[in-house]
C-alpha cells in the first residue's frame, strides 16, 4: 500500500492552489507558480490542483477497475498508471 495522505482530499475554498484532506482540512500539498514559465499562471495552478485533489479517487477507481479490463492495451495501462502513483504497488 502506497504512503501517501489518505483521501480523500479537496481543493482549499481558502486558496484554490491548496489540496487539503476532505472533512479536516489538514494541507496535503500546495501547487506553486513555476517562474521559468512566468508568476501569472493561476489557471493552470488551479488547474493542476484540482487533478491532484482527485488523485486518491483516480486511484481507487484504477484499482477497482483493472479486475474489470480484459483488453490488454487498457489493462497495461492502468497498471501502468498505478505502479506510476504508488512506487510500484499494485
Amino acid at each position: 500500500m502506497s504512503k501517501h495522505t489518505p483521501g480523500p482530499w479537496e481543493v482549499s475554498e481558502d486558496d484554490p492552489c491548496e489540496i487539503q484532506r476532505e472533512g479536516n482540512g489538514a494541507f496535503v500539498a500546495m501547487v506553486l507558480p513555476a517562474p521559468e514559465l512566468g508568476w501569472d499562471m493561476n489557471a493552470e495552478r488551479e488547474a493542476n490542483a484540482r487533478l491532484i485533489a482527485a488523485a486518491p479517487d483516480l486511484l481507487a477507481a484504477l484499482r477497482a477497475a483493472r479486475g474489470y479490463v480484459s483488453q490488454p492495451k487498457v489493462l497495461a495501462a492502468i497498471l501502468s498508471a498505478i505502479a506510476k502513483a504508488t512506487g510500484g504497488d499494485l
